[in-house]
């Protein structure tokens, strides 16, 4: 192409229920049982179509010149909720939680950046970004302009492409109020996690499926509580909880959890 383009990929591989080729299911003679090689079969097979597009880039001589982004949107599922997928086969390792948890498991994910020109290989960094942090990112990279009445959550994290850290404006924010884990609301700052529980006006912990007319008001009425307050830098499995150990630290990040909180209170619409 001639032109600057973009392009999102969303793949299924491997969300359960998973199906893949039997020509890679062979390659893992070893699993254990049916299901593993199931699985690996489907990394794979994603595998494979991620070097497709990697072979498209390079014969259109644009591959140096092109960011590339892999990541994914959550941790690892564990709770075999599929009949037909053959069992949860992703592991959280060392961290709290999993797939739908506020917790680390369940929100902390890897992610790999390409762009020869202007990333240097090997490099590693363990700065926490994102998803809404793109937008304003390739926003700026395409020398774009974002409309003054739109409030973007996120933030530019070029500065991230050479180590260097990334200033952030507010906290990144989580508001799940379906999450499987108590804390529902979540908010990271450098190394400091501070997780919340929400109660509803009749003192009762919310339990919310989904977002819908017939409970909004339940929600817009709901007020932060049992406050969780962790140093990610040394406790990723946030066993150590600081609230009454670092009292400014938990002061200032409950303000403002507090005030981006009411913030999606206000903000927040039925579709």
């Amino acid at each position: 192409p001639d032109q600057p383009f973009f392009t999102y990929i969303a793949f299924h591989e491997p969300h359960e229920p998973i199906s893949s080729p039997k020509s890679m299911i062979s390659n893992y003679p070893n699993a254990q049982k049916k299901g593993e090689a199931l699985y690996y079969a489907n990394v794979e097979n994603m595998d494979f179509a991620v070097g497709m597009i990697m072979d498209c880039l390079n014969r259109n001589k644009v591959a140096e010149n092109t960011l590339v982004i892999f990541t994914s949107d959550n941790g690892p599922e564990t709770l075999n909720r599929y009949g037909g997928a053959w069992r949860s086969h992703g592991s959280p390792g060392f961290l709290k939680g999993m797939k739908l948890h506020t917790h680390e498991a369940g929100i902390r994910v890897p992610g790999v950046m390409r762009w020869p020109l202007q990333i240097k290989a090997g490099q590693v960094s363990d700065e926490p970004v994102n998803s809404l942090d793109l937008m304003p990112t390739f926003a700026n990279l395409a020398a774009g302009e974002i409309p003054i009445d739109i409030q973007l959550d996120g933030t530019d994290i070029v500065n991230a492409f050479g180590k260097d850290e990334v200033i952030r404006k507010r906290p990144m924010f989580w508001c799940y109020y379906s999450a499987l884990n108590k804390s529902k609301v979540a908010l990271r700052e450098g190394n400091w996690k501070l997780l919340a529980s929400l109660k509803s006006k009749d003192d009762k912990y919310l339990k919310i499926r989904s977002l819908n007319k017939s409970n909004y008001d339940l929600i817009k009425t709901a007020r932060l509580v049992d406050f969780e307050l962790y140093n990610i830098g040394n406790d990723n499995d946030e066993s150590l909880n600081l609230v009454d150990k670092n009292h400014d630290e938990f002061k200032r990040l409950s303000e403002a959890m507090r005030m981006m909180f009411d913030e999606v209170l206000k903000d927040s619409k039925i579709w």
